[in-house]
């Protein structure tokens, strides 16, 4: 299938509207107190590789409800009139990234060319995400007795539908006094 327009196209034609930044720069912008470095990638890549110290993690997928002031997901962060700078691992959904928040009005946004991996590339600082057992314990606890008891009330709703839909079928007129007994 051929495509009308590939990502790579995309991507170059988004950085031609919107504000490339190295690493340095983006890192001496944040130092300065105001702007807020975004980080698009998914959890699971920044669990795997680390992030941008006092980086604001924004899943790629909420990103526009979470800037867009009506929408139910609004975070408040994206009102604050702050300069963001969004990257992700190479630079490609964080362009596209820019251009869309840009076209919504968001203003002073930017992305990080080359994405994480410049940042790293550059030996500038990165920090792992804290182990799940360093996670405040009273909310760790708390979730994982919700998992039991959603985990035993699905066990049971199955058991009861399973005993039900038996009898159901036993108690079938058309069942045979010797399927009853052969059930036993």
């Amino acid at each position: 299938m051929q495509l009308k327009l590939g990502y790579l196209e995309m991507v170059k034609r988004a950085e031609a509207e919107i504000q490339t930044l190295t690493p340095a720069v983006a890192l001496e912008r944040q130092r300065d107190g105001n702007a807020v470095i975004v980080d698009l990638r998914d959890i699971r890549e920044i669990q795997r590789e680390g992030r941008i110290p006092g980086s604001l993690n924004v899943p790629r997928g909420m990103l526009e409800f979470w800037v867009d002031p009506d929408s139910p997901y609004h975070k408040e962060i994206f009102a604050s009139g702050r300069p963001f700078i969004f990257h992700c691992s190479k630079g490609w959904r964080s362009a596209l990234s820019t251009q869309t928040v840009q076209t919504m009005g968001l203003p002073t946004v930017a992305h990080i060319g080359g994405g994480y991996e410049a940042w790293v590339a550059e030996g500038l600082p990165t920090e792992a995400l804290p182990a799940k057992s360093d996670l405040n314990p009273v909310v760790t606890l708390k979730a994982a007795s919700f998992r039991r008891q959603k985990r035993s009330s699905m066990d049971k709703l199955v058991s009861d539908a399973v005993t039900h839909s038996r009898a159901t079928r036993l108690l079938h007129p058309r069942h045979s006094t010797r399927r009853l007994l052969d059930a036993r």
